[in-house]
């Protein structure tokens, strides 16, 4: 009890020296505008990607620095023989470190993927036919949600053609191709010695979201691509996607345990009776090996989506693929864009859930968490010294 009562009579006997007044409301306010932030702080640095761990050790030295730094302010203090200087000089640098905070970089950033996987479904043989196959468009990386076969459901957006370019290209050239306004699809028939010509303008071109540059947010929410359903697509350095909507569809018939997707008709040439986009319920796999990141499936079964045509895929464990553009053409089809001939081979766009298809919804991309930590570690020590500097 005697203690309580002594440390209140040096507080009152404290405040009625009038001459010091002015200097606690200076430290009063210096105080409370420093450690106010710092409930915030922890908050700043999960947004510059810091994790828990390095966040966790921040928080620790943070008293640390604050414990052993009032002796030597104090120390350095009556070296200097100037007080108010040493305190101005401390307040100046406290608001100047809590801009610093700004300047941090962020070390680690979030990247979510868009929420419809892009696919390719092309024949996976060559010669006109094969199994179907799907592949990745974007460079997303997808880890499979099962190690075994599983279904998802699978819109097909629009058909055309993946065409491969010249190796002798630059890559300025190659970019204007993927520029191009519009191109051509030449379709040269076998037998009755016809050529089909169709010209598709891009009217909305929209270049395809790209990784996430540095900066100064530390997430992304990546969008799916509105035109890559009348815009080219660039798949990898070497090899673009032309979509040529209505020109042809996939379609799939069969029966039980025989399933066979065609690419185009017997008659090529007919382009009448093209069918809008079609809805299917696959069973996909891949290969064993790959756990990490899946870039191409096998088709297994495939059904209409909402038929019982072929209920559970009646017992098909795989689906063939008819290309009519190579088995019943004399040259193939070509694409002609930029001035360029390609040659090419059909493929349809397609979207499944990626919710069903991935188990990676988001990515954490790290950039350069170390300077990121120590850099926050520097300059929030700094912080921590400089209320201490009071003696």
């Amino acid at each position: 009890m005697q203690f309580v009562r002594s440390f209140f009579k040096r507080i009152t006997d404290d405040l009625k020296q009038k001459k010091l007044i002015p200097l606690k409301v200076l430290f009063f306010v210096h105080a409370s505008t420093l450690f106010v932030l710092y409930p915030y702080l922890t908050i700043h640095m999960r947004e510059l990607g810091i994790n828990v761990e390095e966040t966790a050790i921040m928080s620790a030295v943070t008293p640390v620095v604050s414990i052993v730094m009032p002796p030597l302010a104090g120390m350095l203090a009556d070296k200097i023989g100037n007080f108010r200087l040493l305190l101005a000089l401390s307040s100046v640098l406290g608001g100047a470190s809590a801009l610093l905070l700004l300047a941090v970089p962020v070390g680690r950033l979030t990247v979510t993927f868009p929420p419809a996987a892009e696919l390719l479904a092309t024949c996976g043989g060559g010669g006109g036919g094969g199994g179907l196959r799907l592949r990745h468009m974007t460079d997303y990386p997808c880890t499979p949600r099962h190690p075994y076969a599983y279904d998802l459901n699978l819109t097909i957006l629009t058909c055309g053609f993946i065409c491969e370019l010249p190796d002798n290209l630059t890559p300025d050239e190659a970019a204007a191709i993927a520029r191009s306004q519009s191109y051509d699809v030449r379709i040269q028939a076998e037998e009755a010695r016809q050529r089909l010509v169709y010209r598709h303008s891009v009217a909305h071109p929209a270049p395809r979201p790209a990784r996430p540059a540095r900066d100064q947010s530390t997430s992304r929410i990546m969008t799916n691509d509105p035109y890559v359903n009348i815009s080219i697509s660039r798949l990898s350095d070497r090899e673009l996607f032309f979509p040529a909507p209505r020109l042809y569809q996939m379609e799939c018939s069969g029966s039980a345990g025989n399933v066979t997707c065609s690419f185009g008709s017997d008659d090529i040439l007919d382009t009448d009776d093209v069918k809008a986009d079609a809805k299917f319920r696959v069973r996909i796999s891949h290969e064993p090996a790959e756990v990490t990141d899946v870039r191409e499936y096998a088709v297994q079964a495939i059904s209409p989506l909402n038929s019982t045509k072929f209920e559970d895929y009646n017992g098909s464990d795989s689906v063939m693929c008819q290309n009519y553009f190579d088995a019943g053409l004399s040259g193939g089809a070509t694409v002609r864009a930029g001035g360029r001939h390609l040659r090419c081979s059909p493929a349809c766009a397609a979207a499944a859930p990626r919710a069903a298809l991935c188990d990676n919804p988001q990515q954490q991309l790290e950039l350069d968490p170390s300077f990121t930590f120590w850099a926050y570690l520097a300059i929030g020590g700094r912080m921590a010294r400089l209320p201490a500097n009071r003696r």
